[in-house]
């Protein structure tokens, strides 16, 4: 560690200890997100259950702080468990905070999603309104939502990824299909053998990566375009917006060791092929944000770098921060700021409005975590 990044860490859930409602222990910490509501309070919610996902009890929690991060109370459900999973993406939007939800079949595996947006006028206290929306319609499609950005000309984009259900499934081995460049070649690529480990949803769907619009309300969605040109999946992107008003997605590509990057010059409406950068990373979520100042910021598990492997999430062994300040050209802070005793997953950074820089993630998918960030130089 360079010491680069001054970081102060509290603990907003433990599920080591879990959380007791209606009968059920709660333990599952997955996937944080965070939003600060009009008084102030830090609201953050993540993906929870009895013990892994996806699993028939998954659902949402929301917990607050008053105190900056410090300390959490007052946990409860905003998705209840129910017939089918559930999370929610909170976010703020003037004097009231909206939750864009999403519920999915377990069965279907993360590749069909009903969304419906709530909306709450008491800092995330109570909820109100289930108005259902799509990012994406059609015949065997279907779309999730992650992060939004507001844009220098005045649009709210979100990323997302993108799931389209396949005519005819590839049926070779994951290794052989990690390395495939096309659909044609991975649908002529032989069948597996018995010492190759199958392909599962990423072989029934392929994934992709898109941009969406919406509202000042957050009320409306449109899909604007989006890439899927690697067969064995893009997913879970992450986006920013460079000085040029370029649009830049970094993307976690399943079984390939590296994050892949998606390039718009037209607002969002399409997208360069996405290809493969430098950056290692194990198959995990990437996040990025802009500081006050203009350095962009990409929170990660700098670890990977083999193709065709399968990391498993125990092996994302170390959380970095990576800082820029000529517009992702190159990264002149390379920190991990925790590595070994355990792993971490699903960074999430923001910029308060006091200007101070948080982030929370799950930490052996057991804990949430909460981080004060100083960038020192």
């Amino acid at each position: 560690m360079s010491g680069k990044i001054k970081v102060r860490e509290y603990t907003v859930f433990n599920g080591n200890e879990g959380w007791e409602k209606d009968g059920k222990i709660f333990r599952l910490a997955c996937a944080p997100i965070m939003a600060e509501a009009p008084n102030g309070d830090l609201i953050c919610t993540w993906l929870t259950g009895s013990d892994h996902e996806p699993a028939d009890d998954n659902c949402a929690v929301t917990i607050r702080s008053s105190d900056g991060g410090r300390t959490w109370r007052d946990i409860d459900f905003i998705l209840p468990p129910a017939d089918e999973n559930g999370s929610a993406w909170i976010l703020r939007n003037e004097d009231k905070l909206v939750a864009l939800c999403a519920r999915w079949p377990k069965a279907d595996n993360y590749t069909v999603w009903h969304f419906f947006r709530m909306e709450s006028n008491d800092n995330g206290k109570s909820w109100t309104g289930n108005t259902p929306f799509d990012l994406l319609s059609g015949e065997g499609k279907s779309a999730s939502f992650g992060q939004l950005i507001r844009t220098s000309w005045g649009e709210n984009i979100i990323c997302g990824s993108t799931f389209t259900k396949r005519e005819q499934m590839p049926t070779v081995g994951r290794e052989r299909f990690a390395a495939a460049r096309s659909e044609e070649e991975a649908l002529a690529m032989p069948p597996r053998t018995d010492k190759e480990r199958p392909i599962h949803k990423f072989g029934s769907h392929l994934h992709g990566v898109a941009a969406f619009k919406t509202d000042d309300t957050l009320s409306s969605f449109e899909y604007l375009g989006g890439v899927a040109n690697r067969p064995s999946g893009l997913l879970e992107p992450t986006i920013i917006e460079l000085k040029d008003e370029k649009l830049v997605m970094l993307i976690r590509a399943e079984w390939d060791g590296w994050l892949w990057r998606s390039e718009s010059l037209d607002r969002g409406r399409t997208w360069s092929k996405a290809y493969r950068t430098d950056i290692p990373n194990p198959g995990t979520l990437p996040h990025m944000i802009r500081l006050p100042d203009g350095r962009i910021v990409l929170f990660h598990n700098a670890m990977g770098g083999e193709t065709g492997r399968t990391y498993q999430v125990r092996e994302r062994r170390c959380l970095s921060v990576w800082v820029s300040r000529d517009e992702l050209e190159s990264f002149y802070i390379k920190e991990n700021i925790f590595e070994d005793g355990g792993y971490y997953s699903y960074p999430f950074g923001m910029v308060r409005s006091d200007g101070s820089l948080v982030m929370a993630y799950d930490f052996n998918r057991r804990e949430i975590k909460f981080c004060e960030l100083e960038i020192m130089e």
